[in-house]
């Protein structure tokens, strides 16, 4: 009875070997049947002399060749459009091909024709046209060094001293004669023309109107030869009338 129990237990023991024996080979069946799908379907083995983005990239998109060119072109700056000054020389001057250029600037004349706008205005194109600078720049770059100079040649013209000494004392005439040129709906006319005045050598005379209703703005009017108009009589009293409102000031 005991010899029967322990050949029980034996074989008891041999058929718990043979299950472990069969789950390993089963598992070692699926390990080697899973390696062979992995070896046709999946990506290039890693080599130590390529890299695996490489590897990558070449599996999943087209080849260098055969992409569209992405390099980045330099960003243009941005250029002004249109004209933003109001009542400045130097605004003007700087950006005188927006505010000044086509010929349709009558009332900005003062300005546009002022002595300063057309002397730098006249650098910048001589810039523009020196073929030394041009065989070294592109188009682009040699017209924002074009620019730069044409606003180094502008700019000082804030810093000139204005004095009303330069001036007589103003006396209320109306030249009948043409205007170098005339400004208005500008604040601070009176002073805005002396400044124009003073600052342009063509002018010997200007006149201003700020009229009765609008102290601010008004008529001003620049003068390249001076004249005392005869004032007008009275056809009643026959004494000169005073019904003049403009004052007119001459360069000393």
């Amino acid at each position: 009875m005991k010899i029967n129990k322990v050949k029980l237990k034996l074989i008891n023991i041999i058929y718990l070997l043979l299950i472990i024996l069969i789950i390993y080979l089963v598992y070692i069946l699926i390990i080697s049947l899973y390696n062979n799908s992995l070896s046709n379907n999946s990506l290039p083995l890693y080599n130590k002399n390529d890299r695996y983005e490489d590897k990558f990239v070449d599996r999943f998109v087209d080849t260098p060749s055969s992409l569209p060119t992405t390099e980045s072109s330099p960003v243009k700056p941005i250029t002004q459009k249109g004209c933003n000054a109001v009542d400045n020389v130097v605004d003007f001057c700087i950006n005188y091909d927006n505010c000044c250029a086509g010929g349709s600037y009558a009332s900005k004349a003062c300005f546009c024709n002022h002595p300063i706008t057309l002397q730098c205005k006249a650098e910048y194109d001589t810039c523009m046209s020196d073929t030394s600078l041009s065989n070294l720049y592109t188009a682009e770059q040699l017209k924002q060094k074009c620019s730069s100079q044409q606003k180094n040649c502008c700019v000082p013209y804030n810093s000139i001293s204005l004095s009303s000494d330069k001036f007589d004392a103003p006396i209320k005439n109306e030249p009948s004669i043409k205007e170098l040129c005339s400004l208005s709906s500008v604040p601070n006319l009176d002073q805005k023309c002396l400044e124009l005045c003073q600052t342009t050598p063509d002018c010997k005379a200007y006149s201003v109107n700020v009229g009765k209703i609008l102290q601010t703005y008004g008529m001003c009017k620049l003068y390249n030869t001076v004249e005392i108009s005869k004032p007008k009589i009275d056809p009643i009293s026959g004494k000169p009338s005073n019904n003049i409102a403009t004052d007119y000031y001459i360069k000393k």
